[in-house]
């Protein structure tokens, strides 16, 4: 039997590869992408550009090419880190293209932040303050339309509690029956909580819009 050492694979997995890339775990809509790849007939590999959309139901990240010329991605691309331009980081891992629509440059990729949760080796590596990169007043599309079918609904509660008190307190006015006007004051000051706690919902909300 051979002496010869075998290779150490484990330990070249285990270098830190944060000293050489940043590992992004959030992501930006339209934020610039590119993607280095290796097609067939392209043994040198072959950069593709584009920009992020939003997640999908497979909770992939959806990325398009908006350009009229220039490469796709296309087999080859699979597991290839996709780089955001603005982050400076790498926001997930190349997974498939669209291949059913003739002239559509799109793709898909899994992003860092789900990598992380399924492969725990890579959740050491991830630079978490790389979340704090991500301006507050940026909005997915997806989010944006959560956000603003939330406000709808708070806004449409909070009216409806403001009728009731003005009602609660009319009728107050005009009861006479200390018994019932004691139970006038408890509903008028439940309604009042609630409306209170819409108000604070409906404030933070905005916020996020600012």
């Amino acid at each position: 039997m051979s002496n010869r050492r075998r290779p150490q694979w484990k330990q070249e997995v285990n270098i830190n590869l944060s000293r050489y890339v940043t590992l992004c775990i959030s992501f930006i809509e339209q934020h610039p992408i590119r993607i280095f790849g290796f097609p067939k007939g392209h043994n040198d590999g072959i950069w593709v550009s584009g920009i992020l959309r939003d997640l999908t139901g497979k909770n992939w990240l959806q990325i398009e090419d908006v350009k009229v010329s220039g490469y796709q991605v296309e087999k080859g691309f699979s597991g290839a880190p996709v780089w955001d331009e603005q982050l400076a980081g790498v926001v997930g891992m190349a997974v498939a293209a669209e291949t059913k629509r003739e002239n559509t440059k799109a793709a898909f990729l899994i992003s860092t932040k789900v990598l992380r949760e399924a492969w725990t080796e890579l959740g050491k590596l991830v630079q978490m303050e790389i979340s704090s990169k991500r301006p507050s007043n940026r909005l997915t599309f997806g989010k944006r339309c959560r956000l603003e079918q939330e406000l709808s609904e708070l806004q449409v509660h909070y009216d409806d509690l403001r009728k009731k008190i003005f009602m609660l307190r009319s009728s107050r006015i005009t009861e006479v029956n200390p018994i019932v006007q004691l139970q006038r004051d408890a509903d008028i000051e439940q309604t009042q909580r609630e409306l209170d706690e819409i108000e604070s919902k409906i404030e933070k909300i905005e916020q996020q819009f600012d």
